[in-house]
Order: structure tokens, then C-alpha cells, then sequence
């Protein structure tokens, strides 16, 4: 048995993709792939295989993985115990983060026998059952699932937390924690990258270099990135006007923004806001 079902993105800090549930045939094997977000899976019976960095771990009923987005994974069902599993697919600018609590982040699976990781399971399941039925209306069904993931991902943080003394001695990674924070926080005010820079004491270049290599975007790109994301949800749930959507998402000139968003999107905003019942018109973020 398979069920799929994929959602539309309504969040940009953390949005559900696609949930599903699968009965494996023996030896069903899913890749060499790779994704662009991350997917956790937890298996509810049998066993197989999962292969990533050269490793070959052996997981069980009870146990959790995770793929990690841009990454080579592949796994397979075992031959004579082939493995069930549901499986949850989030993106969000948020989605590391909210991630990197958890040591699954670190070890990319968790191999548990304890009620723990049932906890997580269940949480799963009632996900792709709720979009099995097609319970609610769009509204109910949209908070339903970010509930859903927020309490999963919190489940992970609280049942198999990282080390925080760890978690928190890496000086560069604290600071583009930080760095990420504060952009999530002022980005409506004139925030430039310099600010940033200054305001943790460091380097324009060092923050930038190491920015990139922790959350694989430039400060400068993930800066823009909220901004945009920001300003088509406002245009989207709003009737204000070009201009102070431009000044909210930190564009004191309407002109500078309707740029920044034409340049970014390839499209206009007012142009964006006369197709917003289709939204078809953004190839960018093809939702």
C-alpha cells in the first residue's frame, strides 16, 4: 500500500511538502537520489538498509532517518522483513535549525526501541491519515499540518537532544546563529550586512565566508530571501498598498523595491498582485 499527498507552501519558515506511507516489497530500493529538503522517516515494521557518506546502516522497526536536501541517499527494504515507513517532507529557511536540535541532525538516523520515537511516529501518522480523509477546510488543513511538523520537530529537540554544551562551544557557529537571528528579527529595518557584521564584532568577509558554508546561502542572499518571501505573503493576505509593503519588508523607496522584487521574482509586484489567484506567474518558487 502507498499513500502520497503533497501540500501547497504557506509558510516560509517551515512548510510541509508532502507526507506518505509505504508497505515495501521486498528489497524495494529508492535511490542513488537526491533531495531538495529534508525528509524524516520513521519505520512502523520491518527492517533495511539505509546508505549515505559511505555508510551502510541497518535500522529496524522504531528507528528514524532523515535525507538531508542537496545530498546522495539511497535505502532499502530488507529481503525476508521488508520495512513499512511514513514519511514527512519539510522545507522552510527555518528547517535546519529548527533540526540541528536534535542529534538526528549529527547521526542522520536514531536507532530507538524505547516509547520516544513512537511518540514522533504517531505524529506522522495522524499527518497522513488526516490527508487521507481530506478533513477541514483549506484554513483548518493548512494549521493542522504546520501543528503537525512544529510538534514533531520539537518531539526530536525535547526525546533525542544534542549535546548542548556542544552545541554551543563552536564561536563561529554561535555566530552565524546569531547572524540568522538577527537577519529573521530586523529585517524590516535598513539592515545591511556591515551592520550585521559590526554588530557581532566581526568581519564583513568572515561572516560571509563562514555564513555560507553553515547554511550554504550567503547572509546577503538569505537577507534578500526574507524580504521577498515576506512581501509575496503581504501581497497575497494584504490590500496595502506597493509602497508600504516595500517600507515593512525594509524598502524605505517603493521604487528600489518593485526592482528588488522584479529582479528577484521576474515579475512586477503590481503585475504579481493582479495574478496572485493563480500564482502561476513566479518560476522562481513554483509552489
Amino acid at each position: 500500500m502507498l499513500i502520497y499527498s503533497e501540500h501547497q507552501k504557506n509558510s516560509i519558515d517551515i512548510s510541509l511538502d508532502f507526507c506518505g506511507f509505504e508497505d515495501c516489497p521486498p528489497n524495494y530500493k529508492y535511490g542513488p537520489d537526491i533531495r531538495d529538503l529534508y525528509v524524516l522517516h520513521y519505520i512502523s515494521k520491518g527492517s533495511g538498509t539505509y546508505y549515505f557518506d559511505d555508510k551502510t546502516i541497518h535500522l529496524e522497526r522504531g528507528d528514524l532517518f532523515l535525507l538531508f536536501p542537496d545530498e546522495i541517499t539511497t535505502y532499502q527494504s530488507d529481503n525476508s522483513d521488508p520495512w513499512s515507513y511514513y514519511w514527512l517532507g519539510i522545507s522552510g529557511r527555518k528547517a535546519k535549525e529548527y533540526f540541528s536540535y536534535s542529534k538526528i541532525h549529527t547521526t542522520k538516523f536514531i536507532q530507538d526501541k524505547t516509547d520516544k520515537s513512537k511518540q514522533i511516529g504517531d505524529l506522522m501518522a495522524l499527518a497522513v491519515e488526516y490527508t487521507n480523509k481530506d478533513m477541514g477546510n483549506q484554513i483548518q488543513n493548512e494549521t493542522f499540518y504546520l501543528s503537525t511538523v512544529y510538534n514533531v520537530l520539537y518531539k526530536l529537540s525535547h526525546n533525542f537532544p544534542i549535546d548542548q554544551t556542544s552545541l554551543f562551544t563552536n564561536q563561529t557557529q554561535s555566530i552565524c546563529q546569531l547572524a540568522k537571528r538577527n537577519i529573521d528579527k530586523r529585517y524590516k529595518d535598513n539592515l545591511t550586512i556591515q551592520n550585521l557584521a559590526n554588530d557581532l564584532n566581526v568581519s564583513r568577509s568572515y561572516l560571509s565566508k563562514n555564513f555560507q558554508k553553515y547554511y550554504h546561502t550567503s547572509p546577503k542572499a538569505y537577507l534578500m530571501e526574507v524580504r521577498m518571501e515576506r512581501a509575496k505573503q503581504l501581497l497575497k493576505i494584504t490590500d496595502e498598498p506597493i509602497n508600504i509593503i516595500g517600507k515593512s519588508v525594509g524598502y524605505p523607496d517603493s521604487l528600489g523595491f518593485s526592482r528588488a522584487f522584479k529582479k528577484y521574482f521576474g515579475i512586477a509586484p503590481s503585475k504579481y498582485r493582479k495574478n496572485i489567484d493563480s500564482d502561476k506567474t513566479i518560476s522562481k518558487f513554483n509552489e
